[in-house]
């Protein structure tokens, strides 16, 4: 697998590594670790069937608070940085030419560096399962293979800093406090829009059959979403409150997270109406699968891309506007 993107390759501390791994032992395809192009929690979340906890949860057991701490900052500094692949951000933080190319020398290193650490850790660890293995040999496979993730990934660790120092370097501190304001937009929403910006993916056009035309008209529903959802979030605890985990234990909390599911479920019968009734009926069932896996990851893919540029749009593109009259519906 060759890793994408620079802060995929930072991510693979938790991300990229363990479900290669588990890909390698199991005799699967290199491929069954891209998922992670898009939701890179899903695969690590799930609970290994019985045999002791999630993947994830085994593996972060082998490191201390301390090295947690750690990946937990290097995660969210790779978070920041990942934006900077979006052509269109660069040119909000007006890279120059000079700014372009230094940041593509540190991706371009990040990605042989993912690419090289993947194929060795699945050389090691190839074959390690087999099918008639009893559950407690696979427990006992597992903890070796998760033990040997975690080995590899204490050892790129200062690596991985480094490459992630020498990208933000490339910033100017200006830029720096830009990208951490369009990382925070984005974040807002991601969480505005829920499962539903899993429309927007490049495989929505492959499984819902959708046309760039489509996928732009539910671009624009979804943005209207997300003002709605912050003018019910300034009006129910105040503009731009930063919300704490106390917050969100308190019977307001209830309420507005039940008022926003409304909303979402309000956007969904709006997109439904866009289209017939034989590709509704496969949007419907994409819609199921993704709703069940951003429920898996407590309700966050992380960033779908949503709020760029529109779908096979060019870099630096101007949205159209929106379309006169939406399809008509099925009776």
């Amino acid at each position: 697998m060759r890793t994408r993107t620079l802060g995929l390759v930072a991510l693979a501390v938790v991300a990229v590594l363990l479900p290669v791994g588990l890909a390698a032992a199991s005799g699967g395809p290199p491929a069954r670790a891209a998922v992670l192009d898009e939701q890179p929690r899903h695969f690590l979340a799930q609970d290994s069937g019985g045999m002791g906890g999630s993947p994830l949860e085994l593996f972060m057991s082998h490191f201390s608070e301390e090295e947690r701490t750690r990946f937990e900052d290097m995660m969210q500094r790779a978070r920041q940085l990942r934006y900077l692949e979006d052509p269109d951000v660069r040119a909000d933080l007006r890279f120059s030419t000079d700014q372009d190319e230094k940041f593509q020398a540190v991706r371009e290193k990040a990605m042989n560096m993912g690419s090289t650490i993947a194929e060795e850790l699945r050389a090691k660890l190839e074959g390690r399962f087999s099918p008639d293995m009893t559950p407690e040999e696979r427990q006992a496979a597992l903890n070796e293979i998760i033990a040997e993730v975690a080995k590899t990934v204490r050892a790129v660790t200062n690596d991985l800093e480094g490459m992630l120092s020498e990208a933000n370097k490339v910033l100017t501190p200006e830029q720096r406090t830009k990208l951490a304001a369009i990382v925070g937009e984005k974040t807002d929403y991601d969480i505005a829009v829920g499962y539903l910006a899993s429309l927007l993916l490049p495989r929505a056009r492959d499984e819902c059959d959708l046309s760039t035309d489509q996928q732009e008209r539910i671009r624009l529903i979804l943005k209207d979403l997300a003002t709605e959802y912050r003018s019910l979030r300034n009006k129910t605890f105040g503009a731009d409150k930063v919300l704490t985990a106390e917050d969100k234990k308190g019977e307001k909390y209830q309420e507005f997270n039940t008022r926003h599911q409304q909303l979402i479920a309000k956007t969904r019968d709006r997109i439904m109406m866009l289209f017939l009734s034989d590709q509704r009926e496969k949007i419907e069932k994409y819609l199921a699968s993704n709703q069940a896996r951003w429920r898996s990851v407590g309700g966050r893919f992380g960033s779908f891309g949503g709020m760029g540029r529109r779908p096979g749009a060019a870099p630096g593109a101007t949205p159209p506007a929106p379309p006169a009259t939406p399809a008509p519906a099925a009776k």
